[in-house]
């Protein structure tokens, strides 16, 4: 169980309203926003890696690589 939700089902309908808050963050880079969308899918099998989210645009971008 998580903290401050009284269920799965609770944690799972807020992690599902993450795109709308991710997309109302300012200044956040297109690059940014698809980084952070892809490491926070609800669905496993869509989810970004640990590895590829290293290989990602938005680190390439940032760190000049």
């Amino acid at each position: 169980m998580c903290i401050g939700f009284s269920s799965k089902l609770s944690f799972k309908k807020a992690l599902k309203k993450l795109p709308e808050c991710i997309k109302i963050i300012n200044g956040i880079s297109a690059e940014c926003e698809d980084l952070l969308m892809s490491l926070l899918n609800w669905d496993r099998s869509k989810r970004i890696t640990a590895k590829n989210a290293m290989h990602h645009v938005f680190f390439e971008k940032t760190l000049g690589k």
